[in-house]
């Protein structure tokens, strides 16, 4: 999110994390991504969010996402 414009970073910002993560589930199975495998969102510092898988396989299928 470095590169994001300030709306973006306002937005999430006042975006709680249970919402965030509601969108990423919806946003991945619109590309084919079973949902269960975004476990859990985090906002990290500098805009970033961490993202928690349920195993080491669905972490590796989202980071091969582009």
């Amino acid at each position: 999110m470095c590169n994001a414009n300030e709306q973006v970073k306002a937005s999430m910002a006042s975006t709680n994390e249970e919402s965030l993560m509601e969108g990423l589930q919806e946003v991945g199975s619109k590309i084919g991504l079973d949902p269960s495998k975004i476990q859990m969102v985090k906002k990290a510092p500098s805009y970033g969010l961490r993202i928690c898988c349920p195993s080491e396989d669905a972490t590796e299928e989202l980071h091969k996402l582009d």
